[in-house]
């Protein structure tokens, strides 16, 4: 009989054995039929094989005891699949940070499913193991959830990205994100500190990087997993230098295509106190050696780094500020800047359609077209709203001679 997957090691123990002296050559002529058949080659094809062939169990348990031994020896960077993975993703200029994720939960997953071939992997199985690492519990709706669904999120993600016949289509809709959560964001007193925190950092001197921060928090955009989206893209080209504004190439989600917003206010005219077009003015002076104007400006991307250097110096000056934000909290990413400007934006009360910028493209916010997500996943209510709330009320109250 086929052993299970997950108790091959004793198996092979138990069987090593009664089969030592054993030869499979009716594996290799069973393998040799399949591949001349153009038939796939796979476990269960084989051990197919060798029973039409009329051949008992000892045959095939001997080709699961040379699979297993042959599986014991390899690591699963071995597999062609993640080699073409890292391959195509460093073709296509993926982040170090995305790729090294990436392995790392597919290996943790690999490590779960007992080393054994992700080619006989089943969408079931890589669940059932993942829930020996995440145990089932109940959330407070009463649902039975993993304990750690965002991990568990990853682990699939990684599945689903390299080996894509493990799992099935859709598999994400039982992981779509909770309402509420991702809310972190800077004050005015922590992002001040995070700011006063920069220092000469990989290409870039303190205050370019002061430059890059103030301009994320202004323009509310992503940072850019690579040079042709979000604040990595930005050119200093795309400048106006008389109306303080920019063009800015931004991602599409979820199948959208990408797109270009332009009039986006990178002056500070809404969150003047950050002085962020000052920063701006300055970090090209030192680079350029004079304050450039329409006529006259450098060439090339404005802040000339990679998102792994973006996102190591994030981590390096949030620990510098300390507070609250040099926490080793998962959701304190470069993202935050996009949260905090989503979050500035509600507690000056601007409306939530107008900091969505829906028209003219990008007065404030970039890329929210829908306002659900821009209130349940980037802002959370203010303490005086709560206030403010009651007090229209007791006034409405008055008016209808309720009070």
């Amino acid at each position: 009989m086929k052993p299970k997957k997950g108790k091959l090691r004793k198996f092979i123990l138990e069987r090593q054995r009664k089969l030592e002296d054993l030869t499979p050559s009716a594996v290799h002529q069973a393998f040799n039929t399949l591949w001349k058949d153009r038939e796939p080659i796979s476990l269960q094809a084989v051990s197919q094989q060798l029973k039409r062939m009329g051949l008992g169990s000892v045959e095939r348990e001997a080709f699961v005891i040379e699979k297993a031994k042959a599986e014991a020896g390899k690591d699963i960077t071995d597999y062609e699949e993640v080699k073409a993975y890292i391959s195509n993703a460093e073709m296509h200029h993926i982040t170090d940070f995305v790729i090294k994720r990436t392995l790392k939960f597919i290996r943790l997953t690999w490590e779960l499913m007992g080393k054994t071939d992700p080619h006989d992997w089943t969408e079931r199985e890589v669940l059932e193991a993942l829930k020996t690492k995440y145990p089932i519990t109940k959330d407070a709706q009463d649902r039975r959830v993993f304990t750690s669904p965002h991990a568990v999120c990853k682990h699939l993600s990684a599945v689903s990205t390299i080996f894509k016949n493990v799992m099935s289509e859709g598999w994400s809709k039982g992981f779509s994100r909770e309402k509420g959560e991702l809310v972190d964001f800077f004050d005015f007193a922590e992002f001040t500190a995070y700011d006063g925190a920069a220092e000469n950092f990989d290409g870039m001197s303190k205050i370019g990087w002061q430059a890059a921060d103030r301009a994320q928090i202004n323009l509310g955009c992503r940072e850019g997993v690579n040079e042709k989206t979000g604040l990595m893209s930005l050119l200093w080209d795309d400048i106006d230098y008389v109306a303080r504004r920019c063009s800015l190439h931004e991602k599409g989600g979820h199948g959208k295509a990408g797109r270009v917003w332009v009039n986006l206010p990178i002056g500070g005219q809404v969150f003047t106190w950050i002085q962020g077009w000052e920063a701006l003015m300055e970090w090209h002076k030192e680079r350029f050696g004079y304050y450039p104007s329409n006529s006259q400006h450098g060439t090339g991307r404005v802040f000339p780094v990679t998102y792994d250097d973006f996102r190591e110096n994030f981590h390096l000056q949030r620990k510098r500020a300390g507070g609250r934000i040099a926490s080793e909290k998962e959701t304190l990413t470069p993202h935050i800047a996009r949260k905090t400007h989503a979050q500035w934006l509600k507690r000056l009360r601007v409306p939530m359609e107008i900091a969505c910028g829906k028209f003219p493209d990008g007065t404030f916010g970039v890329g929210w077209d829908n306002v659900n997500i821009y209130k349940d996943f980037y802002t959370r209510i203010e303490p005086d709203e709560y206030s403010e709330a009651m007090d229209k009320a007791t006034a409405r109250m008055k008016v209808l001679g309720l009070a």
